[in-house]
């Protein structure tokens, strides 16, 4: 027969089972923290133009796939058009006035060592000496003004070139078109974003911990992620980063703990995972990563 002992020892053998799973559980998961608060990321280019001019050219549309430095859409170029004739013509007659005073700066010195020698010789009189200096001066003095004036002209042709270049919008990295409603016509201000660009050069996922399961995380650990718009996706990476603060401490309507009831909420941190292995796009712009895509996170965090 089972004594008492052994019967009572066989009726705690499940809660003892039930205990030890769930300690080593808690240990499994210090050692192997997993959350599905995660989001991919990319970084987004506001792309907004240098002028206020109406739209002439529009060669893309929304969520295309465009390379670096092509020419997205253009402006109306006639009124810088023009400003760059007129920088033109004003530097041309700025170059003909520098020759002039040139030319007359040479005579000038010409003249003063002519008339100097015969002073010398007591041939001319001071006055006509003094006369030939004076003339010296002033035309050093013109000539003087007319490479100031000269170089003005060039900052000023310069700068009307510069604003015919800004009439064309390059892109200035690889991506997606996002947030495109344009149309030929519409006039656009100057330094006000008019779309964007997703870039997709380099991603990372944006995880966020609980607080309790932040005691193991370290920077370069190796992690394991997988999206769930495509489960079959596995992605590896690593800890770039452990955010300093929670996500509610930088909110627009941060928790005021000291008014009112109070009620404990488990924080949670951002963690930046690097991708290792993110896919590359397809030559017609197809990628499996999407920004703002939920994902699944695991960290082995048994290195620390």
């Amino acid at each position: 027969m089972i004594s008492f002992n052994n019967k009572y020892f066989y009726s705690l053998l499940p809660f003892l089972a039930i205990v030890i799973t769930v300690a080593l559980y808690k240990n499994y998961r210090l050692s192997f923290p997993k959350t599905d608060d995660a989001y991919l990321k990319a970084h987004i280019v506001n792309i907004a133009p240098r002028l206020t001019a109406p739209v002439a050219v529009i060669n893309i549309k929304e969520n295309q796939f465009v390379k670096k430095a092509t020419t997205l859409i253009q402006l109306d170029q006639s009124v810088y058009i023009t400003q760059l004739r007129a920088a033109e013509a004003a530097f041309e007659t700025s170059l003909q006035i520098s020759k002039a005073n040139e030319a007359a700066l040479n005579r000038s010195i010409k003249d003063l060592e002519r008339v100097k020698s015969l002073h010398l010789e007591g041939l001319i009189s001071d006055s006509k000496y003094l006369s030939a200096k004076t003339l010296n001066r002033e035309m050093e003095a013109a000539m003087q003004s007319a490479n100031s004036r000269g170089r003005l002209a060039k900052a000023n042709l310069d700068e009307a070139q510069l604003r015919l270049s800004f009439t064309k919008l390059v892109s200035p990295a690889d991506g997606w078109i996002s947030n495109f409603d344009l149309r030929v016509g519409m006039i656009v201000q100057a330094d006000k974003p008019i779309f964007a660009i997703i870039e997709d050069k380099k991603w990372w996922v944006e995880a966020n911990f609980k607080e309790t399961q932040m005691r193991n995380i370290r920077v370069g650990q190796p992690v394991k992620l997988s999206i769930d718009m495509f489960p079959n996706l596995k992605l590896n990476g690593m800890v770039e980063s452990l955010g300093a603060g929670s996500g509610v401490t930088f909110s627009l309507l941060p928790p005021q703990n000291s008014t009112g009831n109070w009620v404990k909420i488990t924080q949670r941190f951002p963690v930046k995972v690097s991708l290792n292995n993110a896919p590359e796009t397809a030559s017609n712009g197809w990628s499996p990563l999407k920004v703002g895509s939920s994902a699944v996170v695991t960290i082995d965090a048994r290195n620390q």
